[in-house]
C-alpha cells in the first residue's frame, strides 16, 4: 500500500512529545503569501492538504492512500479523485511505501524544558507584579497646594467661558513648573491677570493653559504681585521672600 507524507511536516508540529496533540501550527501565510500554494487552484485540494497535515501529525505516520480509509475521514473521492489532488499538491507531499514519518523525531521538544519555560514566565509575571506594587507604594502624596491652584484655574476659566476646562495631566505639569518659579499664590494671581486680558490673541487661543505659560513675560509686567499678596493673606501663606527676610544669613 502507498502512503502520503507531507514534506517538511516538522514546521507544523507544535513541539510536544509527551502530550496528545491538540493543534497544529498552520500559519496565515500558507493561504496568503506562499507562491506555490497559491498555484493550487482547486479549493478541495487545499483543504485536503490541511487534513493530510493533521492526520499525519496525530497518527505520527503517513496517511494511507486507501479509498475506504480516506472516505471514512471525509474525503469525497467521487467529487475529486485522489490522484488529481496528489498531482496538484506535488510540491507539498510525497508518496512512499513506508509508514514511518522520519521528520517528527527531530521536532519533538522535551516536556520538562517546556514546563521550565512556563515556570520562568510565571516568575517574570510575579516579579513584574511585585515591582508595580512597590511603585504604587512609593507613589508621592498629592500636593494640596498645587491642587488648590489647579482648582482655582479650572473654576475661574469655567466662570469666564461657561464650560469645563479640558484639563489633562500635561497641564498639571505645566502649572507645577510655574509654581516652582512664582509660588502657588503667584500663579493664581498671574492667572487672574491673564483671564482679565481682552486681547484678540488670548481669545483665539481660548485662554488655554499653554498660552498662559508662553505669555508669562507679558504677564510679569502687570500688577500681579498685589493680587498675590491677597491670596497669601487669605490662605495665611508665607511667601518665599518673607521666609528669606526672617532667616539670618
Amino acid at each position: 500500500m502507498q502512503y502520503l507524507s507531507v514534506k517538511n511536516l516538522e514546521k507544523y508540529h507544535p513541539g510536544y512529545k509527551d502530550r496528545t496533540l491538540q493543534w497544529a501550527k498552520i500559519y496565515f501565510k500558507l493561504v496568503q503569501g506562499d507562491p506555490d500554494f497559491e498555484m493550487v487552484l482547486d479549493e478541495t485540494d487545499k483543504w485536503r492538504y490541511v487534513t493530510f497535515i493533521l492526520l499525519e501529525l496525530y497518527n505520527k505516520k503517513p496517511t494511507p492512500l486507501d479509498p475506504v480509509y480516506l472516505t471514512r475521514k471525509g474525503f469525497d473521492l467521487k467529487k475529486r479523485k485522489i490522484d488529481a489532488t496528489i498531482q496538484s499538491l506535488r510540491n507539498f507531499v510525497e508518496i512512499r511505501n513506508e509508514t514511518v514519518t522520519d521528520s517528527l523525531q527531530f521536532c519533538n521538544v522535551d516536556k520538562d524544558k517546556e514546563e521550565d519555560k512556563e515556570e520562568d514566565k510565571e516568575k517574570d509575571i510575579v516579579q513584574q507584579s511585585c515591582t508595580n506594587t512597590s511603585k504604587q507604594k512609593t507613589k508621592p502624596t498629592p500636593d494640596p497646594a498645587l491642587k488648590r491652584v489647579i482648582d482655582h484655574i479650572c473654576k475661574s476659566w469655567r466662570l469666564k467661558r461657561g464650560a469645563k476646562y479640558p484639563f489633562q495631566a500635561k497641564h498639571a505639569k505645566l502649572i507645577q513648573g510655574l509654581c516652582r518659579h512664582y509660588e502657588y499664590s503667584g500663579v493664581m494671581a498671574l492667572w487672574d491677570v491673564y483671564l482679565g486680558f481682552s486681547d484678540d490673541f488670548f481669545r483665539k487661543t481660548g485662554y488655554s493653559i499653554e498660552a498662559f505659560v508662553t505669555s508669562m513675560p507679558k504677564l510679569l509686567d502687570t500688577g500681579w504681585k498685589s493680587i498675590k499678596q491677597k491670596y497669601e493673606h487669605e490662605d495665611n501663606l508665607i511667601s518665599a521672600s518673607d521666609i528669606l527676610k526672617k532667616v539670618k544669613l
